[in-house]
């Protein structure tokens, strides 16, 4: 028996993204009010269902894997099961390491 492959469209996806930024919206205020420590949206890898965010505050030191378990749990709970979430490192104003460790 052949599997069926479901392919997402494009409308689909782009009212996912938009979801999961609500999400990170709102997991990036808890983060500060704990830790002084804010991020955002980066970019989606389509191909590994990862959301990339990117710190954007820097007063309570630098985002961890541990941070972004409770978006990583929510993105999987609320959009797809199959989405993690992971951090994009920027050295000045270039990206200058995709970090490969995913919540």
């Amino acid at each position: 028996m052949r599997e069926k492959y479901v392919t997402e469209t494009k409308e689909s996806i782009v009212d996912k993204i938009e979801r999961a930024k609500k999400i990170i919206k709102e997991e990036s205020s808890k983060l500060y009010k704990k830790k002084n420590i804010k991020y955002e949206f980066d970019n989606y890898g389509s191909e590994v269902k990862i959301i990339f965010v990117k710190q954007t505050e820097f007063r309570g030191g630098s985002v961890t894997h541990k941070d972004l378990s409770p978006l990583g749990k929510r993105l999987k709970t609320e959009i797809n099961k199959r989405w993690l979430a992971g951090i994009m490192l920027y050295g000045g104003t270039n990206r200058v390491q995709n970090e490969t460790k995913v919540s």
